[in-house]
């Protein structure tokens, strides 16, 4: 019996061992006629490590822009030049360039609408913004009057209006 499974263990493991030859394709492949290219599946994504990190680095710095756009665009409503609600417009934009931000805002603010996620989104990048915690603490309450005000206008809901 214990010869039986140690051959059925030993056949399972060559056949594993020839299908990981396979998978790998080892370059002595080319040389009996079949090449890479043809060996992959016709239907299947390219997954080349060469692909994936081209594609994390296109990622990485759509992330990068957005990010430092969203910091431009807090420093400017700390400074004044930009209204709260055109800043809230804004982060929309950039944020509808992204499928990840607002599953992710969601997870903090369950009932928040979704131009609420956008107004919170900004807050958060005017109050990371201010050195002092003092200046922090005055920072928010404003901001948060300010959203408390469009949650008014919009009988309830925080409504943004359109992108100009």
């Amino acid at each position: 019996m214990n010869r039986l499974l140690i051959g059925i263990f030993a056949a399972g493991l060559g056949a594993a061992t020839v299908a990981g030859v396979h998978v790998v394709r080892p370059g002595w492949t080319e040389k009996f006629g079949q090449s890479v290219s043809e060996s992959v599946p016709t239907g299947v994504a390219d997954t080349t490590p060469e692909r994936e990190s081209t594609e994390l680095d296109s990622n990485r710095h759509d992330l990068q822009r957005r990010m430092e756009q969203k910091r431009r665009i807090a420093d400017d409503v700390l400074a004044g030049r930009m209204a709260f609600r055109s800043a809230a417009v804004a982060f929309r934009t950039l944020n509808d360039n992204s499928k990840y931000v607002l599953p992710v805002l969601h997870v903090h603010n369950r009932d928040a609408s979704v131009d609420e996620l956008h107004c919170r989104n900004l807050i958060s990048y005017v109050v990371d913004r201010v050195p002092s915690a003092l200046k922090r603490a005055c920072v928010l309450a404003a901001l948060e009057a300010e959203l408390q005000q469009l949650r008014l206008e919009g009988g309830g809901r925080v409504r943004l209006p359109e992108a100009e």
